[in-house]
């Protein structure tokens, strides 16, 4: 198993947290990935080896990975791991923002599957989300700090995503990896076993229906046999039977499992090739031939956290504005997962995407805030989000792209064959099929025809009625509508419309009235039937609003009675408006009636226009009332004025309007172009800050490590200032100028120094030494680099060795001198007084031998190796042999058998042995010689061989003295 460990500002603090723990042996690896300054050497492997019994060592590229083993990344590389080998390579780019954790852990996935874990720790930023989400993908275990991180930008994105298994402080994380992969292949191997002798996967299935309503039976068995292995792991639990009990009494672990199984893997444009292919080659070519009022619809099931909806809206975007083509553009995004649905809703990713998406694509759909990027709201716009089971609920219709992209490569055979009648239905003629690269029409090959092989793109095809495969639609009243319309003998014969769709059309184009769809504050939606009489389109700036473009006379009605309806609800209809049309005047009535159910984005409201004949005066027979004839003329004539200074008024009125608001659309426009700028100016700062802040992470971290290596100095300065106190050597430091750099303690007392003393030249200090050319000697040995050691004596009588060295720095730079002195006032008095004893011991000697020679017997000393170390006078006048010829000789060399060899040999080989006293009398061949051998002097190791002078007879029988 290989631990891959983000971290970035705080991180060496909770590095050192994790890995104390640690201890021989251990089953696993671990890859430190931290953001490093890339122009300054990283101290992190010899600061982490020094809270680890773990080996630490930097990565080199081609390094073998090893278990047991702490790896650090180099800074300026990032690393991959391939093969159980790290690979180095060179980084994207040096500055900004860098995703290094991401990008290993999601190496790391691919290359160790199941046998992943992934920690991260303190940092800010998002970079470890999206390889967290591959390690958990993959089956890994993901552990993330809790609060005591000192920076929570990257364990808080990785928390928010949901799929931590464990938030724990650093020093508990270790532990918890050792027991989840410890036991996982036993474990794996026991469940495996359990898994295929019932039918516990099967009962799983139903207990996770019965809680979340989703049958699970169609993914593929490996699938969830793999994510239900994962879980007993976690939990420590090697029956399968005991693990449904578990999964029985606890619903929490009932949604862990439902969460685990369904963890999507996508990111923004994943295989950016197929994408790009897409847009220019296909999408190009299919809106060539699109015709422009329809809505061009795609659908997006297993759509997980939404990033392969919003890439699919921005190449659709993208390819229209190159087109320049205006196509309203609908997207629906599907999901099992509501989670993750809600935050696909929401849009905010984190700056990691910055990896996927381009600089372009980020400035012009994305909006940054903080550690994150939202898809602007003109995107957002155009697609919904939904929770629905793409085997169970209804699909969509009328689709002209559908992007299925790994979905399928989960779900069983059965299930495939179910999906593929079903997606063929859905789409449109010539609609187009977006497949993962792992997956393919399979059986279904006739239905479909392939686009791209590579990127798995097809097009739906036509088959004929007897030979379309049977589509099961899901349960429900829109299902069986479904299935209704597909049994209709035209159903597929899309260039014929239906007999109902005719009858619709004729009756709307002869029996309705006009009417136009508007929200309350005009804007017009749709347009039904001649309504030209009653608008004509605005002068200027071409504006779809019911209000610029109304005739007089309807205008003022209008205005006033949008508001009412759209705050009331209630229909208002407004009879016998007189407006001009065509030089004549015509009357209409409008009626404002609110849509009920149009949905909550837009209160719509329908008007409606009823030409209406025009009313009667009040003069009329008809009308209550009677007028005399004049009396009705000067009354119209009356009203008539009237109306017409009511109109020049409010004509008034509305051109006063008009250029007021032309005068504020102008305002709006400057307003516009510089909110446009200052929105340039803040994505240029938004991308100054993000520098920054990877800048200012990489200084936190370069900041931690010479932290730790200041505290460490600290340390081994007390460590040597302390051992060069208790040697009580005195030491003074001195530069190339002679300056005092520092000193020892014992040091003050010689030179007479204090604390302030430092900086000043050491000339100018009061010594207490007898030593008029210290300087020149210090000098001197700057100058030669030789040392200097000599006594010196204090005028206090203390006498010191004194040592000069040159002062050479770590790079071999030599930077002044170093001045030792070693007291030897002790030495120099026990070599006075030991002078004096070697000379009464040499006093003592010449007295000795001077008694040795006056003795009148024979005495030869001979050391352990019976060399003749002296002899007296009565030996030579004994042997007749000269000092030259005995002193170092071998004792068997100036002997003769007279002295009887083989007898004092032996007695001598004694005496060397036992360090006795012998007496031994022996008769020669010329004479009775007298011996004796003391070997009691041990201490020099020597023999006292004398030989003394006996009365005796000769050879030749006569009396006399011999020696």
């Amino acid at each position: 198993p290989v631990v891959g460990i983000g971290a970035s500002a705080g991180g060496l603090e909770a590095l050192r947290e994790f890995l104390s723990p640690l201890a021989p042996p251990v089953n696993m690896a671990f890859a430190v990935i931290m953001h490093l300054d890339p122009h300054h050497s990283s101290m992190l492997a010899g600061l982490l080896q020094n809270h680890t019994a773990l080996p630490v060592l930097t990565i080199e590229d081609g390094m073998r990975i090893r278990s047991g083993h702490v790896y650090v990344a180099p800074p300026n590389r990032d690393v991959t791991l391939i093969d159980n080998t790290f690979q180095l390579l060179e980084p994207m780019k040096t500055s900004g923002l860098r995703l290094p954790i991401d990008f290993f852990l999601q190496s790391l996935a691919a290359d160790k599957a199941e046998q992943a874990a992934c920690v991260i720790l303190s940092g800010t930023g998002s970079d470890g989300t999206t390889g967290l989400r591959a390690i958990k993908a993959e089956g890994g275990l993901a552990l993330v700090q809790d609060a005591s991180a000192r920076y929570a930008g990257m364990p808080g994105s990785a928390i928010n995503t949901g799929q931590a298994d464990f938030v724990l402080p650093p020093a508990r994380m270790a532990e918890q990896l050792r027991q989840f992969f410890l036991q996982s292949t036993r474990l794996e191997h026991a469940a495996a076993k359990s898994l295929g002798a019932d039918d516990g996967l099967r009962k799983i299935c139903v207990l996770l229906r019965a809680r979340t309503g989703h049958d699970f039976s169609v993914y593929k068995q490996s699938t969830l046999q793999r994510r239900i292995e994962r879980r007993m792991n976690l939990h420590h639990i090697e029956d399968l039977s005991l693990y449904i009990n578990f999964l029985r009494q606890n619903t929490t672990e009932q949604d862990e499992l439902f969460s685990d199984i369904l963890i999507g893997v996508t990111r923004f444009f994943r295989d950016a090739e197929a994408f790009d292919l897409l847009r220019d080659d296909i999408l190009k070519n299919y809106f060539a031939e699109f015709p422009g009022k329809r809505t061009f619809r795609v659908w997006v099931p297993g759509c997980s956290t939404g990033e392969e909806v919003y890439s699919i809206a921005i190449i659709l975007r993208e390819c229209l504005d190159e087109l320049k083509k205006d196509v309203a553009v609908q997207i629906f995004g599907t999901d099992l997962d509501n989670r993750a649905i809600d935050r696909a809703r929401e849009g905010l990713f984190p700056d990691a995407i910055a990896a996927d998406v381009n600089a372009q694509r980020l400035q012009r759909f994305f909006v940054k805030e903080e550690a994150h990027y939202r898809v602007r709201r003109e995107l957002r716009e155009s697609i919904v989000f939904s929770v629905q089971n793409v085997i169970k609920d209804p699909p969509f219709s009328k689709i002209d792209l559908l992007c299925c992209r790994n979905l399928l490569i989960y779900l069983n055979a059965e299930a495939q064959r179910l999906l593929f009648p079903l997606f063929h239905f859905s789409l449109n003629p010539q609609g187009l099929l977006f497949l993962g690269t792992s997956e393919s029409t399979g059986v279904f090959s006739d239905l479909f025809r392939s686009l791209s092989k590579k990127w798995k793109i097809y097009q739906r095809g036509e088959v004929a009625s007897g030979s379309r495969p049977a589509v099961r639609f899901p349960a429900g009243q829109r299902g069986m509508e479904m299935a209704a319309d597909l049994a209709a003998p035209d159903f597929c014969l899309a260039d014929k419309p239906a007999l109902a769709a005719l009858i619709h059309a004729a009756l709307l184009e002869n029996f309705t009235p006009a009417c136009v769809i508007v929200n309350d504050r005009g804007d017009i939606f749709y347009v039904h039937g001649r309504t030209g009489k009653y608008l004509e389109p605005s002068q200027g700036k071409p504006r779809m609003n019911i209000l610029d473009m109304a005739r007089h006379g309807i205008r003022l009605e209008l205005r006033n009675q949008l508001r009412n309806v759209g705050k009331s609800g209630q229909k208002v209809t407004c009879r016998g408006v007189r407006f001009n049309f065509e030089d004549d005047v015509r009357f209409v009535d409008l009626t404002l009636q609110p849509l009920k159910g149009a949905g909550p984005a837009e209160n719509l409201i329908m008007v409606l226009f009823a030409d209406v004949a025009a009313p009667l005066p009040p003069g009329h027979p008809s009308a209550e009332g009677q007028l005399l004839p004049n009396e009705r003329d000067q009354y119209l004539l009356t009203l008539d004025q009237e109306l017409q200074h009511t109109r020049e008024n409010y004509q008034t009125s509305i051109e006063e309007l008009e250029t007021s608001n032309e005068e504020l659309q102008s305002l709006n426009e400057e307003l516009q172009s510089a909110n446009e700028e200052l929105q340039s100016t803040n994505e240029e700062l938004e991308a100054s800050r993000e520098e920054h802040q990877s800048l200012n992470e990489e200084l936190l971290t370069v900041n931690d490590e010479l932290q730790s290596k200041v505290d460490e100095l600290v340390r081994v300065q007390s460590d040597l200032r302390n051992l060069l106190d208790s040697t009580r050597i005195a030491t003074i430091f001195v530069d190339n100028e002679l300056r005092i750099k520092g000193f020892t303690a014992e040091a003050a007392r010689i030179v007479n120094l204090i604390k302030t003393d430092v900086g000043r030249p050491l000339e100018h200090i009061v010594t207490t030494l007898d030593c008029d050319d210290l300087y020149q000697e210090i000098r001197q040995v700057l100058a030669t680099l030789a040392g200097v050691e000599k006594e010196v004596r204090s005028r206090r009588g203390e006498w010191f060795q004194m040592k000069i060295l040159p002062y050479r720095t770590t790079d071999n730079v030599i930077d002044g001198a170093v001045l030792t002195f070693v007291s030897i006032t002790f030495q120099k008095e026990a070599q006075d007084h030991l002078a004096a004893l070697n000379e009464q011991l040499q006093q003592a000697g010449d007295y000795a031998e001077k008694v040795i020679d006056t003795l009148r017997e024979a005495v030869i000393v001979l050391d352990n190796d019976l060399r003749v170390l002296s002899a007296n006078r009565a030996f030579y006048r004994m042997s007749g042999l000269q000092a030259a010829e005995t002193v170092g000789k071998n004792f068997t060399e100036i002997s003769d058998r007279r002295w009887g060899i083989p007898r004092l040999m032996e007695l001598l080989q004694k005496t060397l042995r036992d360090g006795d006293v012998f007496e031994d009398f022996t008769a020669g061949d010329t004479m009775l010689n007298g011996r004796r051998i003391d070997g009691r002097t041990e201490a020099a190791q020597q023999i006292l061989l004398a030989f003394e002078v006996r009365e005796g007879a000769g050879a030749d029988g006569k009396a006399g003295q011999r020696p």
